[in-house]
């Protein structure tokens, strides 16, 4: 599994060895067996405090303003955990995520098909910017061309991602919330 920059190889493998047992929790939408655990382990093995602040012992207390940052980083990381298991397991995200490289793979062929063959007629200038004019035209030439149905697919699977994206968002920024409340009082 690929690092996304924000783990360690080391974190990244404790999150891989943590997702069976977050799958299993999942298929009972008992959410409270794990995350708890899984936090409390993670920032003891892993503070935020020494991340942000190597060089403060930790019998010193934090300044006010530290503290406040080390909180939003806890929260910011505890997020940062979830929408990892999360998009490891959703299904619907797996499968969407499947048909839409399916799709763009289709699409690729045939606009990289159709773009090298103008290129090998001379029809179209060898510099990056020509080469994406031509690419966008033959796109909106290649969906033009496509059936209604096939129109309303890909309408509808925009209007999916959209929607999806705007839940995300909204229930990650309750999470956040939430996350925020536990941790400061």
């Amino acid at each position: 599994m690929p690092n996304h920059g924000w783990t360690t190889p080391d974190q990244l493998m404790w999150l891989t060895e943590k997702l069976p047992k977050y799958q299993e929790i999942s298929e009972m939408k008992n959410y409270s067996l794990f995350w708890p655990p899984c936090f409390e382990t993670w920032f003891k093995r892993w503070p935020e405090r020494l991340a942000l602040y190597p060089s403060v012992p930790l019998d010193q207390q934090l300044m006010a303003e530290q503290s406040t940052t080390v909180n939003n980083a806890i929260l910011v990381r505890k997020n940062k955990i979830h929408n990892w298991f999360w998009w490891r397991t959703n299904a619907s995200q797996t499968n969407c995520s499947l048909q839409k490289q399916n799709s763009v793979l289709k699409y690729t062929r045939r606009i990289t098909l159709a773009l090298d063959a103008k290129l090998q007629a001379g029809n179209v200038e060898d510099t990056s910017s020509a080469r994406l004019a031509v690419t966008r035209r033959l796109s909106k030439k290649l969906f033009a061309s496509e059936t209604d149905d096939v129109k309303m697919a890909v309408e509808k699977l925009y209007m999916e991602q959209e929607t999806q994206q705007a839940f995300h968002n909204f229930s990650s920024e309750n999470m956040l919330k939430k996350w925020r409340e536990e941790i400061l009082f």
